[in-house]
């Protein structure tokens, strides 16, 4: 199979995977919270549309969507509360972010799915965490992300984890050096060490 067509269908399992886990995390806290005593089942979702979060953004709200369309063709949750969307563009500032926290706070939608990165999503948690609203991010890895509040969830496994498989991958097939390549403006300290850990590791014996 040329690399290309791998690549496109690893990246469309993945999207498939984060839009699933969203949509059945909705559908189980909105059967857990009382979303009975209302007839729609509002989610507030910040996406960006334009800026450097938008090629995450973008494909992942698309995936998200779709498994809503889905449901809502079935008649919604538990097949008998509406999902009503409230998309607002991020625009990937993060003061545009905060504001929409803030406005989806007031409104007291039932849900909130974030950005596909941490720190919105972390600066969200903030003001959603107290409201006592659900907010998933979209893709965001960071491994103290869920640390801001209880009512803060991943979706999409932390940079310490996604580490953790790969060191243990590089070790496994015997490789001794390995080159991480990183952004200086974008900062993720914990993936070098938990190559290296893996890395390092003594391989069980077959």
């Amino acid at each position: 199979m040329p690399h290309r067509e791998r690549t496109r269908r690893r990246l469309a399992a993945a999207t498939a995977t984060v839009a699933a886990t969203v949509a059945v995390t909705v559908a189980a806290l909105g059967l857990s919270a009382g979303a009975g005593l209302a007839q729609d089942y509002v989610i507030g979702v910040a996406a960006a549309q334009s800026g450097g979060l938008a090629p995450f953004d973008q494909p992942s709200y698309a995936g998200f969507k779709f498994c809503v369309d889905e449901l809502n063709a079935k008649g919604g949750i538990a097949g008998k509360h509406p999902i009503v969307l409230d998309v607002r563009d991020t625009r990937s500032d993060m003061a545009e972010t905060v504001k929409f926290a803030q406005e989806f706070a007031d409104k007291q939608v039932n849900f909130i799915v974030s950005p596909a990165d941490g720190d919105p999503t972390m600066a969200m948690g903030q003001i959603t965490g107290p409201a006592g609203i659900p907010t998933m991010t979209l893709a965001g890895t960071a491994p103290i992300l869920t640390q801001v509040s209880e009512f803060v969830f991943g979706s999409y496994p932390a940079d310490n984890q996604q580490a953790a498989v790969l060191g243990a991958y590089a070790a496994e097939l015997g490789y001794k050096t390995a080159w991480l390549l990183k952004s200086p403006d974008v900062p993720i300290p914990c993936l070098a060490p938990n190559i290296s850990a893996r890395c390092s590791r003594p391989r069980a014996a077959r």
